[in-house]
């Protein structure tokens, strides 16, 4: 009993949160969504005419190669061509083009110098030395 009298002089804890300007910002909040949505919603039905999702186009097959096989056919058939004849590489700078079995040979034919330059490049002067200058 003491405990119970104890109990009823004290008073409850005042809130420190006003709940009428929590409600009033909730209340605010929500009537904002649905004006929102309802704006949406309006612009939707009125300003929309067409399907949201358009449907997917079908491009047409390319016309690049109509007979493939006979394309690679006539390409192999080209590169043999380039590598069993002679022809000009570059007429201006007087290259020739052989067949690949000559050129094999000439290699051969070359030995332990088969990988050596073609032309010797000209000698550099060494650091510090004056070069072709005969001052």
């Amino acid at each position: 009993m003491p405990a119970e009298a104890s109990r009823d002089h004290l008073s409850p804890e005042t809130p420190d949160v006003a709940a009428r300007s929590v409600l009033t910002y909730v209340y605010g909040f929500v009537a904002l969504v649905l004006v929102g949505a309802a704006a949406m919603y309006a612009y939707y039905i009125f300003k929309v005419t067409g399907p949201l999702i358009a449907n997917p186009r079908v491009f047409p097959q390319p016309h690049l190669q109509t007979a493939p096989h006979t394309d690679l056919q006539r390409l192999l058939a080209a590169q043999r061509k380039s590598l069993s004849t002679y022809s000009w590489a570059d007429p201006a700078h007087q290259m020739l083009r052989i067949p690949i079995e000559r050129a094999m040979q000439l290699i051969v034919a070359r030995g332990e110098h088969a990988l050596d330059p073609l032309v010797t490049p000209p000698a550099t002067p060494t650091p510090g030395s004056r070069g072709a200058d005969p001052r």
